[in-house]
């Protein structure tokens, strides 16, 4: 994550036994790639669960790396960590010394414990509230 501006991380986790589609598609999708963009966000990282790797990786190929409806964001994505994600979530902890900035954490209700063991913010997504109301609420907060 070396870039002359400090990174800012969006980590997105659904859980690894079930599935949650409607969370990757909002994320996925443009509108929230240029909210992010314009919240100064550099990566997206999507641990998009047992069953969402076509999906994820169907959303890639119709945005290829580089391309402009990436809007400068790095995009990976990775089903499970038999580890858990606690590697992960420290990436949207702030650390000055690998020029990091404080990301966001959105997280299916199931994991949401591991963000909170870290002492970081942490948006719950369920069915009715998606992502582009929790990003706003993050941001205006």
């Amino acid at each position: 994550m070396a870039t002359s501006h400090p990174a800012k991380l969006c980590f997105v986790t659904v859980g690894a036994t079930a599935s949650f589609h409607q969370l990757l598609h909002a994320v996925l999708d443009q509108s929230f790639l240029v909210a992010l963009h314009q919240f100064g966000y550099t990566h997206l990282l999507v641990q998009y669960g047992k069953d969402g790797r076509s999906l994820f990786e169907e959303s890639l190929r119709q945005h290829l790396p580089g391309s402009t409806s990436h809007h400068g964001l790095e995009i990976d994505g990775f089903d499970f960590n038999a580890e858990g994600l606690d590697e992960e979530m420290r990436l949207a902890q702030l650390n000055p010394a690998e020029n990091r900035s404080s990301g966001l954490i959105i997280s299916h209700a199931g994991n949401h414990l591991c963000g909170l063991d870290l002492s970081h913010e942490l948006d719950l997504a369920t069915g009715e509230r998606l992502m582009y109301e929790i990003l706003q609420d993050r941001v205006v907060s």
